[in-house]
């Protein structure tokens, strides 16, 4: 027998064979892990695990089986995994409540509500949900909290300061960054819980001049309210029949006096250092000259009456 008519027996086998092995595994019948061929002239992806008598007088070939059990399988696709996360804040703490890591929405949002609502009781708000990004939160010089959403930590930092304190000196400070996979974050409201201060002067054309250049700083009270009204009543009580009106709100804070050529002033701030610096920014977009006085801390109590004439500069 030639060659020719060799190689032609060899390929009528091949196919016989895999038609008899697919017939088998659609019978149930166990199979081995890959079939064997015939493979007269093995390739690079032929594996030879033996012979076989081919029959009518052609002899013995090599029998084959596909290398590494054939093509590999193709890869899983991957599984999509999206991390939902959640701020609730109160207008009274200098932090925020977050719950992250969840696998699906609204599950964060109402956790971190039920969170900050056992600590507070009432108040509680929702700085918003979101997925696979982050949201930064940022204060302001009154001590108000501003959220900003990025893609990453440093697109929702800029997204925060943007959103916060436009009408401030200096830019405001991030009191966190929190990625979509952080699963949970508590303020320590030994620090957190805010202090109030406010200042209160007379804003009416009639006071005479000793009233004028006088604040009345109310510090260490646990709300807003309390604060600016301690401090209205303070200043209305020394001067019947005068309107005052409050400025210089902050909570954990300072309320910085100076003047401005002689003129009386004042600014909230996170601290002092800050609030000297605001203060001289001020003056100078003005073309004035600051001269700082006193500091007040909100966090300690007190009714101070400050007078901007008599103050010694700091």
């Amino acid at each position: 027998m030639n060659l020719d008519m060799f190689v032609r027996r060899l390929l009528a086998v091949r196919p016989a064979l895999l038609i008899i092995t697919a017939l088998l595994a659609l019978a149930g019948i166990a199979l081995p892990a890959a079939a064997q061929y015939p493979c007269p002239s093995p390739g690079p992806n032929d594996q030879v695990v033996g012979e076989v008598d081919l029959g009518g007088g052609l002899g013995k070939g090599l029998m084959c089986v596909p290398r590494n059990n054939g093509p590999a399988a193709p890869p899983a696709a991957p599984r999509i995994v999206n991390q939902y996360a959640s701020i609730a804040g109160h207008p009274d703490v200098d932090d925020v409540w977050m719950e992250g890591n969840f696998d699906g929405p609204r599950g964060a949002q109402e956790k971190a509500l039920a969170a900050c609502q056992r600590a507070m009781g009432s108040g509680c708000v929702s700085f918003g949900e979101w997925a696979n990004s982050t949201t930064a939160i940022a204060r302001d010089w009154n001590g108000f909290l501003y959220g900003g959403w990025g893609v990453n930590g440093g697109a929702a930092k800029a997204a925060a300061l943007a959103n916060c304190g436009r009408e401030q000196p200096l830019p405001c400070e991030i009191v966190g960054t929190y990625g979509a996979g952080k699963q949970r974050a508590t303020p320590d409201l030994a620090k957190a819980r805010k202090l109030y201060g406010a200042a209160a002067w007379v804003e009416d054309k009639r006071a005479p001049k000793t009233a004028s250049v006088r604040a009345w700083i109310a510090t260490g009270h646990p709300t807003l309210a309390a604060a600016t009204g301690a401090a209205v009543a303070a200043c209305e009580r020394a001067n019947p029949g005068l309107t005052c009106a409050y400025w210089g709100v902050t909570g954990n804070g300072v309320i910085q006096t100076y003047t401005d050529r002689g003129v009386p002033n004042g600014l909230p701030e996170r601290n002092a250092k800050r609030a000297a610096e605001a203060a001289r920014k001020l003056c100078a977009k003005e073309g004035g000259a600051c001269i700082l006085q006193k500091a007040y801390d909100t966090r300690r109590p007190g009714l101070a009456v400050h007078d901007f004439a008599a103050a010694k500069a700091q």
